[in-house]
């Protein structure tokens, strides 16, 4: 858990450089702004004075994320923030590219691609678990997140912790998805009302409720093709 969240924490802390490094992107005869220097020193832990040292030989960041640990070490930095600094910056592409890949690769437009998509990530959950799609314009894609896990008269499903995570995380639509352990797909009533629940919350923020579906390991039941999400 210690090592996942200094991860996070390095990631959040690259992406804040990036930012930062845009933002100075010509090359300048006076000194590297201060934002740049404190963001580099502090993703990284090196000096004020290596930080300058570094910036002088990639004016405005350019090049940076291509230096090499030789490189960094004879500006200044030690064999440890060399890798630091490196190691932080594959990481954030790594993440980038990940995010790309699964948006290119999975489009969900139909409903035999989306029961075969949540049939892999929850069909042989013994527990039921409610999940979100974040979908992108093109219908890929973004994250699958779990909001809820247990029955649904059993888990407080509250709209809010859905949209909250498609607004942050800019869903162009959704699709909400739950497991019937059971083996039966026949939506209920209550799933019926928290379909309804979803889909006025979705339609007030512009984020669309696209499906309903319910998924058991041999099958699945689209609420969509019911004409049970409004």
């Amino acid at each position: 858990m210690a090592k996942r969240k200094a991860a996070v924490v390095s990631i959040i802390r690259v992406s804040k450089l990036k930012k930062a490094l845009k933002r100075n992107v010509h090359k300048s005869l006076l000194p590297p702004p201060t934002e740049v220097i404190d963001t580099l020193r502090e993703a990284t832990g090196i000096s004020k004075r290596t930080a300058e040292r570094i910036l002088k030989a990639y004016p405005g960041g350019r090049g940076l994320a291509r230096a090499t640990e030789a490189g960094l070490r004879t500006l200044g930095a030690s064999a440890t923030q060399a890798r630091r600094i490196r190691a932080s910056f594959t990481l954030v592409d790594i993440c980038d590219e990940n995010c790309e890949r699964i948006a290119r690769g999975t489009i969900l437009r139909e409903p035999s691609n989306v029961s075969e998509f949540l049939r892999r990530i929850l069909g042989r959950n013994e527990q039921e678990s409610f999940v979100v799609i974040l979908l992108n314009a093109r219908q890929g894609v973004m994250d699958v997140l779990e909001i809820g896990r247990g029955s649904l008269a059993q888990v407080d499903v509250h709209p809010r912790e859905l949209f909250r995570d498609a607004v942050r995380l800019g869903a162009h639509s959704v699709i909400i998805a739950h497991n019937h352990p059971s083996g039966d797909p026949e939506p209920s009533e209550a799933d019926i009302q928290l379909t309804h629940r979803f889909a006025e919350t979705g339609k007030n923020l512009g984020i669309p409720v696209l499906d309903h579906v319910v998924v058991t390991r041999k099958g699945s039941v689209s609420l969509a093709s019911l004409g049970l999400v409004a």
